[in-house]
């Protein structure tokens, strides 16, 4: 299993001035947008100043009322425009271009490198990989029966309807996957299989091992069972029997509607998906 950390090198220094710094859950997908956002500003507050200063430079100049001093103001005036022009152009083609690249809007997934267990330093993101867990043998799969009918019909009456924008430590719903599923099991009145506010999806994934349910094979799966993605980043409840469609929270919403593979390959390029079945 591959869990993800990431170490603000910033932290103190974005304190120091009200920022707070950025954290991400252990195991979900998060987003750099907050710091990069604090630089951003720093940055063109930094690039407005000293063209104001330069355009006050050029006043004073063209104060002077001198054939030189007018021509010297002019230049001044064409050389800051033109650079602001320059600065900010730049700035709207890359955001074209690339917006992640340009806000920080990127997720830790993207950005890991593989490094030693403990090897982490700060501002990086680190990866202890382990070994995912191996798929469960032929003819292992628990019966099915009413317990996912229940978790089914309560994921699709949730569906469009919640929304996890304010739920505490998801960034706006982004990270709210495993929080989105344990509602959809309380609707359908079954515990949470996480501890209450904890909303990893490898917790969740430990939990499940621990007694709450049974790793399945995907061509064993019914509607109702759940789909975790390669990395542990993700999970959903499947909609078919074999659990060709996924149900789950929409990072760039905050809403439980997002409908996909049961890979998430239109935002998660790891691998195949672990498949579960809550069984209590």
């Amino acid at each position: 299993m591959s869990s993800v950390s990431y170490t603000a090198l910033e932290g103190k220094s974005l304190s120091a001035v009200g920022v707070e710094s950025p954290t991400f859950d252990s195991n979900d997908a998060g987003s750099l947008l907050t710091t990069s956002t604090f630089i951003y500003s720093l940055l063109f507050t930094a690039i407005i100043v000293a063209a104001f200063y330069r355009y006050v430079v050029a006043g004073v100049y063209r104060m002077q009322a001198s054939e030189f001093s007018i021509r010297k103001s002019n230049e001044i005036f064409k050389q800051v425009t033109l650079g602001l022009l320059g600065v900010f152009s730049l700035f709207l083609i890359l955001f074209t271009l690339n917006k992640g690249l340009v806000t920080g809007d990127v997720t830790l997934t993207g950005l890991k490198s593989s490094l030693p267990s403990g090897g982490g330093t700060g501002g990086l993101v680190t990866t202890s990989t382990g070994v995912n867990s191996p798929a469960p043998a032929a003819g292992t799969a628990p019966s099915s029966g009413n317990l996912q009918a229940r978790i089914y019909s309560a994921a699709m009456s949730l569906k469009d309807n919640l929304s996890t924008k304010d739920v505490p430590g998801t960034n706006n719903g982004r990270l709210a996957c495993a929080y989105a599923v344990n509602e959809v099991l309380k609707k359908a009145g079954i515990n949470p299989i996480d501890r209450p506010g904890n909303l990893s999806v490898i917790s969740m994934e430990a939990g499940l091992k621990g007694g709450r349910g049974q790793q399945i094979n995907k061509q064993d799966t019914v509607q109702g069972d759940l789909s975790l993605e390669y990395s542990g980043h993700h999970v959903g409840v499947c909609l078919t029997n074999g659990c060709d469609r996924v149900i789950s929270n929409s990072s760039s919403r905050g809403l439980f509607w997002w409908v996909s593979d049961p890979d998430f390959s239109a935002s998660y390029h790891n691998g195949p998906s672990r498949f579960y079945r809550v069984t209590n």
